[in-house]
C-alpha cells in the first residue's frame, strides 16, 4: 500500500517481525526449570522349607517426581486496546487521560513503524519516524505470569511365582500372583495473571475487575488455568497360571482386579491365551479377554482446562470441560494369529474382533487401535526396576507383519523407515506402513560394501509428515506442535545450522530410550541431556555472543490430519553401483502423491573414496511441489510460528547441488587434513533439509596442517551469498604450539567486508603425556 501502509489480512502479529520489545537482539524467552528425580528399591528372594518351599519373591518400591517452574510472558489484550484507543504507557491513567497526549501513547499495528526487521536485519523502505512505536509503551504491552507443576508417583510392587511339581505333556505347571498400590498427584500453582481465578478476564487487571460469561485469562495467546491438587489412590491384584499342555501347545490365563474408587469404582478383568507349534516352521496364536482404561485424575476433577491447538493450519483457543461422573472405557477384545518361520522368512498374520464374515479381510489396512499403544504406563500395568527396552521384532500397523531376508537382501511388508542415511540429500524420513525390499550382489568391494544394491518401498499412507524444528533452550523438554501422533513414526534428529546462510553443518539421529523419551498422546519429547542453542565452530573465538551455529531439535513424525485430502502413493527407490573399487554412482528418486503435498525428488549422486578419511563426493537433484509443511519454536514449543508456505510448487522444478571432500594428509606424506564444500541451489529447491525461496550458493575450506611435530596450522573459511545480494564471509587462521603434549593453541577469526575487527583467542592446550 501508498506508504508501507500495510498489514497482513491471514497471519498479522502484533509487535511482529519488529521484534521482541523487553529483549535486546528481539527474540522473545522464557525461562524453564525442570526438575526430575527417582529413588527405587526392591528385593527378591526364594523361600527354602516349609509350605512356602520353592516359592519365589519380588518386591519394589518406587518414587519419582518431575517438577517443571516456567516464567513466560504475553500481550494483555486490555492494554493492546488502550494503546489502539491511544491510552497506552505505563505512566497513562486510562480514567482521565487523553489519547495521544503527554504519557498516554497510541498503538501503531502497521509495517511502517517498524525501522528494521528482527528476523534478518534487512531496513523497511517505508519506516515513517514520526508514527513509530515508543518503546516504553510496548514494554508496557505484556505480562508475565510463572506456572509451578508438580507430578508424583508413588508405586508399590509385591510378586510371588512358583513352578510347580504337578507335570503336563510340555512341562511342569506354574504360576504367579501379586499385589500393587499406585499413588498419582498433581500440583499446579499458578501467579496471578495465570490464574483464571485471580484474572478471570481481559479486563481484569490494573485495579479492574472484569466482567465475562467463559473466563480465559488476560492474555493474547495463552489461557489462564486454575490452581489444582489432585491425587488418586489405586490397589490391584492379579494372578496367571502357564500351562504347558503339550510340548508344543501352551495355554495361560490371567486376571486383574483394580480398585479406582470413587466413581470410576472396579474392575475385572481376565484373560486368555494360546499359542500352538504345529510344525517347526508355522505357529497359530490366540487371545480373548476384557480392557479396562480409567479416566486421568485431572478429567474428573470438576471445572475445565484451556489451552491452543493448531486447527487447520491456525491456532485457535480451546476449552476442555471436565466431567467427575466420566465412564471409564471397556472393550472385550480377540485375536487369532499365524507366525511362519523358515530359514530367512519370517511372518506374523493377526485378525480383530470383527464380524465373521470380515475376520480374514482387509489384511493390508492400517489398525486405528494403535492409538491405545500410548497410553501411560502409570494408567495401566506397571513394571519398576531396571531401564530395559523392548524391541519389537515384527513391526507393523496392521494385521500383517512378513520378512523374507537371504544373504543380506530382503522383501518386508509391515513398518519401515526407508532411509537411514542422513548424509543424501534424496531420501525419505517417513515411517510408512506398506512393502520394502533390498537386494544386495553377492560380489562385495574391498571397502566391504555390495557392488551393486537397489532398494524401493511403496505404500499408501493414511497419514501425513510433520517436521518441527526447535532451537535448543538449554532445557531437555519439547512439545510438539501436534497430539496423538502415530506410535514410533518419530525421527528424532540435532542438527547444526549457519544462522545465516542456513547450511546444515552435521547431524546426529537420536535413538529412543537412550537419547529422549517421547509421550505419543501429548506430543512431549525429553531428552536425556539439555541441548544447548547454539555451538561454536572450529576456530576459539567468535563474532557471534552465542556461538558460531545454531543447534537445532528436528522431530518428524506421522499425524492424521483434520482437514485435506491424504489420498497417494509414497514411494520411492534408489540404486548404487561401485564401478570400480574406489568409484560408486548412485541414483535416488523419492515421490510423495498426496494431494496436501504432492512433490517429486530424484536425483545423482557420485562418490570417489581413497579411503575412509580421504573422499569426494557430488551430489545432483533436482525437486518439484512443495513437500511437508515445517513450524519453528525457539521456547521449545511453548510457542509455535505457523508454518510457512513452501518455496516449491508444481510445475516449477528447481535444482540443488553440492559438491564436498577431504583429504588426509597422512596418505600422502603429511600431517593433518584439508576438506572443502560447495553448494548451490535454486529458489524453489526442497528436501528433507532444506526449502530454498531464494536462490543461494555458499563454499568453504577447513584444515589443519601439520609443520613440525610439534607446530601445527590451522585455517578455515566460509562464504554465503544469495540473489538478493545478502553475503557472509568469515575467516580463520590459527596456530598450535606442541599440541601432542600440551600446550597453547591461538586462532585469528575476521569477518570479509570491513565488518568488525580481527579477534584473537588462545588456549591452554592439556595432555596426560609427558608432564
Amino acid at each position: 500500500m501508498a506508504g508501507g501502509v500495510a498489514t497482513s489480512q491471514q497471519s498479522w502479529r502484533l509487535i511482529g517481525v519488529e521484534g521482541h520489545p523487553l529483549n535486546s537482539d528481539g527474540a522473545d524467552y522464557q525461562q524453564i526449570e525442570q526438575t526430575q528425580y527417582r529413588v527405587s528399591a526392591g528385593f527378591n528372594g526364594r523361600f527354602n522349607g516349609g509350605l512356602l518351599d520353592g516359592i519365589g519373591w519380588d518386591t519394589a518400591l518406587t518414587f519419582m517426581e518431575n517438577k517443571s517452574d516456567v516464567t513466560t510472558n504475553d500481550l494483555l489484550v486490555n492494554r493492546i486496546q488502550r494503546a489502539f484507543n491511544g491510552l497506552g504507557g505505563a505512566g497513562c491513567n486510562y480514567n482521565t487521560g487523553t489519547p495521544g497526549v503527554g504519557a498516554c501513547k497510541y498503538l501503531n499495528p502497521f509495517s511502517n513503524g517498524i525501522a528494521t526487521s528482527a528476523i534478518n536485519g534487512n531496513a523497511n523502505p517505508f519506516y515513517n519516524a514520526a508514527v513509530a512505536n515508543d518503546p516504553a509503551m510496548k514494554a508496557w504491552l505484556y505480562g508475565t505470569y510463572t506456572n509451578v507443576a508438580t507430578n508424583q508417583i508413588l508405586v508399590f510392587d509385591a510378586v510371588i511365582n512358583k513352578e510347580t511339581s504337578i507335570a503336563l505333556g510340555g512341562g511342569n505347571i506354574a504360576w504367579a500372583a501379586g499385589a500393587q498400590y499406585r499413588y498419582n498427584r498433581n500440583l499446579d500453582d499458578w501467579s496471578d495473571l495465570g490464574d483464571v481465578q485471580a484474572t478471570p478476564c481481559v479486563d481484569s487487571i490494573d485495579g479492574q475487575q472484569g466482567q465475562c460469561a467463559n473466563p480465559t485469562g488476560p492474555f493474547v495467546f495463552f489461557g489462564a488455568q486454575r490452581d489444582g491438587d489432585v491425587d488418586r489412590r489405586v490397589g490391584a491384584v492379579f494372578a496367571e497360571v502357564k500351562l504347558p499342555v503339550l510340548e508344543n501347545l501352551e495355554i495361560s490365563g490371567a486376571v486383574r482386579h483394580e480398585d479406582f474408587g470413587g466413581n470410576v469404582g472396579s474392575t475385572t478383568n481376565p484373560r486368555i491365551s494360546g499359542r500352538w507349534q504345529a510344525t517347526d516352521w508355522l505357529a497359530f496364536r490366540g487371545s480373548a479377554g476384557t480392557t479396562f482404561r480409567a479416566p486421568g485424575a485431572n478429567a474428573l476433577t470438576p471445572g475445565s482446562s484451556k489451552g491452543v491447538r493448531n486447527i487447520a493450519g491456525s491456532y485457535r483457543a480451546v476449552v476442555t470441560e471436565n466431567n467427575p461422573f466420566l465412564e471409564p472405557e471397556t472393550a472385550t477384545t480377540g485375536n487369532l494369529g499365524a507366525i511362519v518361520t523358515a530359514g530367512g522368512f519370517t511372518a506374523s498374520v493377526d485378525t480383530d474382533e470383527e464380524e465373521l464374515e470380515d475376520l480374514f479381510r482387509n489384511f493390508g489396512r492400517k489398525n486405528p487401535d494403535r492409538v491405545l499403544d500410548g497410553i501411560e504406563d502409570e494408567d495401566v500395568w506397571v513394571t519398576t526396576g531396571d531401564d530395559s527396552q523392548a524391541e519389537e521384532l515384527a513391526p507393523t500397523s496392521g494385521k500383517v507383519f512378513l520378512r523374507l531376508e537371504r544373504d543380506g537382501s530382503h522383501l518386508l511388508w509391515g513398518d519401515f523407515r526407508p532411509s537411514e542415511d542422513l548424509d543424501n540429500l534424496v531420501r525419505s524420513d517417513r515411517t510408512l506402513y506398506g512393502v520394502e525390499g533390498t537386494w544386495v550382489s553377492p560380489q562385495t568391494m574391498p571397502n566391504g560394501e555390495a557392488k551393486l544394491r537397489f532398494s524401493a518401498y511403496a505404500a499408501q499412507p493414511d497419514t501425513l509428515l510433520q517436521r518441527d524444528v526447535f532451537r535448543g533452550t538449554g532445557g531437555s523438554t519439547y512439545f510438539l506442535s501436534r497430539r496423538d501422533i502415530e506410535e514410533d513414526s518419530e525421527t528424532l534428529i540435532v542438527e547444526t545450522r549457519d544462522p545465516v546462510s542456513g547450511r546444515l553443518v552435521s547431524s546426529q539421529r537420536l535413538v529412543q530410550g537412550r537419547d529422549y523419551r517421547i509421550d505419543h498422546v501429548q506430543g512431549v519429547v525429553i531428552l536425556t541431556a539439555p541441548l544447548s542453542p547454539s555451538g561454536s565452530g572450529d576456530g576459539l573465538v567468535t563474532d557471534r555472543p552465542l556461538g558460531d551455529y545454531d543447534v537445532n531439535l528436528v522431530a518428524q513424525y506421522e499425524y492424521v490430519p483434520t482437514t485435506g485430502d491424504v489420498g497417494g502413493i509414497s514411494a520411492g527407490g534408489r540404486g548404487e553401483v561401485w564401478v570400480s573399487d574406489t568409484l560408486r554412482l548412485g541414483l535416488s528418486v523419492a515421490r510423495e502423491g498426496s494431494g496436501i503435498a504432492d512433490s517429486t525428488l530424484a536425483g545423482a549422486d557420485l562418490l570417489w573414496q581413497r579411503s575412509d578419511e580421504t573422499w569426494l563426493r557430488l551430489d545432483v537433484a533436482e525437486s518439484e511441489g512443495p513437500g511437508f509443511g515445517t513450524t519453528l519454536s525457539l521456547n521449545g514449543g511453548l510457542e509455535i510460528d505457523p508454518a510457512s508456505p513452501s518455496a516449491g510448487t508444481i510445475g516449477n522444478p528447481a535444482l540443488g547441488y553440492r559438491l564436498e571432500g577431504r583429504v588426509d594428509l597422512a596418505e600422502f606424506g603429511g600431517t593433518g587434513f584439508v576438506s572443502g564444500y560447495f553448494e548451490d541451489h535454486e529458489a524453489g529447491f526442497t528436501s528433507p533439509d532444506l526449502d530454498v525461496t531464494v536462490a543461494q550458493t555458499a563454499w568453504g575450506l577447513d584444515g589443519e596442517v601439520g609443520v613440525t611435530d610439534r607446530l601445527a596450522l590451522t585455517f578455515g573459511t566460509d562464504s554465503f551469498e544469495d540473489a538478493l545480494d545478502k553475503t557472509r564471509t568469515d575467516g580463520r587462521i590459527g596456530a598450535g604450539r606442541d599440541h601432542k603434549r600440551g600446550g597453547q593453541r591461538c586462532d585469528l577469526q575476521a569477518k570479509a567486508g570491513g565488518e568488525g575487527q580481527p579477534r584473537r583467542g588462545c588456549s591452554q592446550v592439556q595432555s596426560d603425556h609427558d608432564q
